[in-house]
């Protein structure tokens, strides 16, 4: 009988280690298929290394061709993030699809792209759109990300763009006189790039430089990006600045830095066709606007506001506006001073007459002596002077900047 019993025993112990193995094949067979489809979704396995970006340590400022690389973004991040920046910055060079990160948030890598492609406006193949997906391996003894770019040309597409970015910047910068000051070359490109660009609201790749450089149309992020290119290439620090304006529209300039000192720089806002497009200041003469020419914070920040989240370098001096460079701001009302400059102005035949006062009591004084008083006086000698029997002028009154602008309509 006991023998018989420990037969039984023996079977059943044989019986449960068949069942342990079924068991485990059954699921060593649902972690083939769950590995599987981790594969599918993103072409690795969960027994394989991640396979991450490989990136090049040194992305700091070139001084061999004279350039720079305005790392503004990049300088704000922690030593983790500046890993994960230069790998999607390296992906992006690369034009991969599919770009593994060190990064374990998406909200973070989605960051750190937007951070990559305002320091780096070279890159006209990305305008910013992609998907991010964050995944944990085997045990969660790693977690990463990956970023999925959207880009609006293939590679071969973008060597043909390339070019014909290259032409144009090697046309532009052949133009520029050797021996420049850094004011003569940001000035030299703030005109460059207004003179010849339409602002267009519906312009094809108006989020990159190939629309100002080739197509010549586009918007604020297209000007800002070109100018920050165009900047970089000569050796000027600049910084693609986000925020708002006035209306609360969404908006973009730059911070540029003259002789060590940071100013606000916004070719769109000195653009005559944006300002006809918005209906800020329509005129019958198509003259740039240089308020954004290098000001200051008190003075940008009476149309704009940068976004708070980024510490922007203080903008706190107006030594380098054009204005003041050309002589045509004012701390104070002067008579005769104005009335010299009107009739000087008239008789070289110029257009425009620009009065820019660093406050608003003077500039009240000069617009309403200009009006009531010195347009008279400076009419009576137009007509002298031309042979003429009746003078017209057009002016703005632009109350908020603290400025006056006289047109003449000459014979």
């Amino acid at each position: 009988m006991r023998r018989k019993k420990h037969g039984c025993l023996k079977g059943i112990f044989v019986a449960s280690v068949v069942l342990c193995i079924i068991l485990a094949s059954i699921i060593i067979i649902f972690l083939k298929m769950d590995m599987l489809k981790y594969l599918d979704q993103t072409g690795i396995s969960i027994f394989e290394k991640v396979p991450y970006q490989e990136t090049k340590e040194d992305i700091e400022d070139s001084s061999e061709t004279g350039e720079i690389k305005s790392l503004f973004y990049y300088e704000l991040l922690s030593d983790e993030e500046k890993m994960a920046y230069r790998e999607i910055s390296t992906g992006l060079e690369e034009q991969k699809d599919n770009i593994y990160i060190h990064c374990e948030e998406p909200e973070t890598a989605n960051r750190l792209l937007r951070y990559v492609l305002r320091d780096n406006p070279q890159y006209f193949w990305c305008d910013g759109s992609s998907s991010t997906t964050s995944y944990e391996k085997l045990f969660g003894e790693e977690t990463y990300s990956v970023i999925t770019p959207e880009y609006n040309c293939s590679k071969e597409e973008r060597l043909v763009k390339q070019k014909e970015i290259d032409d144009s910047v090697s046309e532009i910068l052949r133009n520029l006189p050797s021996g420049q000051s850094e004011y003569d070359k940001i000035l030299f490109i703030y005109e460059y790039v207004i003179n010849n660009t339409d602002y267009d609201k519906d312009a094809a790749d108006n989020q990159n430089i190939y629309s100002v450089f080739v197509r010549h149309a586009s918007v604020c992020a297209g000007y800002t990006k070109s100018v920050q290119y165009l900047l970089q290439k000569v050796g000027v620090y600049a910084v693609y600045v986000t925020g708002t304006t006035k209306d609360g529209s969404l908006h973009a300039w730059n911070i540029v830095k003259c002789n060590d000192r940071f100013y606000h720089l916004d070719a769109t806002w000195g653009d005559p066709v944006y300002q006809q497009t918005e209906e800020l200041k329509p005129t019958e003469f198509d003259n740039i606007t240089y308020d954004y020419m290098c000001c200051d914070d008190e003075n940008i920040m009476k149309t704009h506001q940068p976004d708070r989240e980024y510490p922007y370098p203080e903008c706190d001096s107006m030594e380098y506006n054009y204005y003041v460079v050309q002589g045509m701001y004012y701390d104070y009302y002067d008579r005769s001073t104005v009335l010299t400059v009107m009739n000087n102005t008239m008789y070289e035949r110029k257009n425009p007459t620009v009065f820019k006062f660093s406050n608003r009591e003077a500039y009240v004084q000069a617009r309403d002596a200009i009006i009531h008083e010195l347009y008279q006086i400076t009419a009576q000698n137009f007509c002298l002077f031309y042979g003429i029997s009746e003078a017209r002028f057009f002016y703005q009154d632009e109350d908020e900047l603290n400025k006056f602008t006289l047109y003449w309509e000459y014979p």
